[in-house]
């Protein structure tokens, strides 16, 4: 089974913030060597200001704008971020110097083409993907022609938040808060699995699901924020566990990346906290019964006909009519 372990943590929280005592974390992204924050520090978004750490948690710099939203990171080192103020994607390819980070004008991408960017994810072929909140709707982009290469719509979204494209399958993997699901869909807008929904189906629900993203091997990390825990799903959209809970001192957990090491990084939507988790192998064993409860509620939201496992010695075998 698999658990993240909080390797190393720092507080996001700067001296000149619109409010010391509390942020509003919305986007989190890596090239593996700094650590990109959007802080709008509120909802009414006060701080509206991009934040760049190191690994280590040193301040580095920051920029401000319009209704930051969501950032990636590009392979080639070129950083998009979504603006819901300006509705638009604004890039920047070179931050050693403070006015290419300044300069807003020559740096916006799909003008008058989104209503309310927010998730923004990468795919192999370098195409930026928009998940627009309010068209319900996810727009592929090309970036040098700024043309639309592909536009997503399907009718069980409700509000469309997060995205990340799973590179191991080309799968498009959208958290809708809304309709407390997950969706995983190909590129022609199939759904391909869901994971969660609105109508309480599920056994133990998730409330406000958040932040996706998925690691080198395919597999799903949903930040399940208002339950203060992450889920873990296998590349085909199947539960796998819960690696990462309150009792873990995980509060609201908002944005999620990974790291070519396999590090889990997590942002909590107001405490500020960024936390870096490496993923190890914890034996069923040793887990408490009230875990191994837990795991068999979220396993049988898939409703096996057998569910078979070993624990303590015994060996287990629950069946379930679908």
């Amino acid at each position: 089974m698999k658990r993240a372990q909080c390797v190393h943590s720092f507080n996001s929280l700067l001296g000149d913030d619109q409010d010391e005592e509390d942020c509003f974390i919305t986007g989190l992204s890596t090239d593996g060597v700094n650590i990109y924050i959007i802080d709008r520090n509120g909802y009414e978004g006060e701080n509206n200001r991009v934040k760049v750490f190191s690994y280590e948690g040193e301040f580095k710099f920051d920029w401000r704008f319009d209704g930051p939203q969501d950032i990636t990171v590009s392979e080639r080192g070129v950083i998009y971020v979504t603006s819901e103020g300006e509705k638009c994607v604004k890039f920047y390819s070179n931050l050693d110097r403070e006015e290419n980070r300044s300069n807003g004008e020559n740096n916006n991408l799909f003008l008058n083409q989104l209503e309310c960017p927010f998730g923004i994810a990468q795919d192999k072929e370098g195409h930026v993907l928009v998940c627009d909140s309010k068209q319900k709707t996810v727009y592929s982009f090309d970036t040098e022609s700024e043309e639309l290469v592909n536009m997503l719509q399907i009718s069980e979204w409700e509000c469309p938040q997060y995205i990340a494209v799973n590179k191991t399958n080309d799968t498009i993997v959208v958290s809708d808060w809304a309709a407390a699901s997950v969706h995983i869909v190909n590129s022609s807008g199939d759904i391909l699995a869901q994971y969660g929904d609105c109508q309480n189906n599920n056994r133990d629900p998730m409330n406000i699901p958040q932040g996706v993203c998925c690691d080198e091997d395919g597999f799903i990390y949903i930040a399940d924020c208002w339950n203060h825990r992450i889920i873990m799903l296998d590349p085909d959209g199947k539960f796998v566990n819960y690696v990462a809970k309150e009792t873990d001192g995980l509060h609201f957990p908002q944005a999620l990346a990974t790291n070519s090491a396999g590090e889990l990084l997590v942002a909590e939507r107001h405490s500020g906290m960024i936390k870096r988790f490496e993923l190890i192998d914890v034996p069923i064993e040793t887990i408490s019964p009230e875990e191994l409860q837990q795991f068999l509620i979220a396993a049988l939201n898939y409703k096996p006909t057998l569910l078979a496992i070993c624990y303590r010695g015994q060996q287990y075998a629950i069946t379930y009519d679908v």
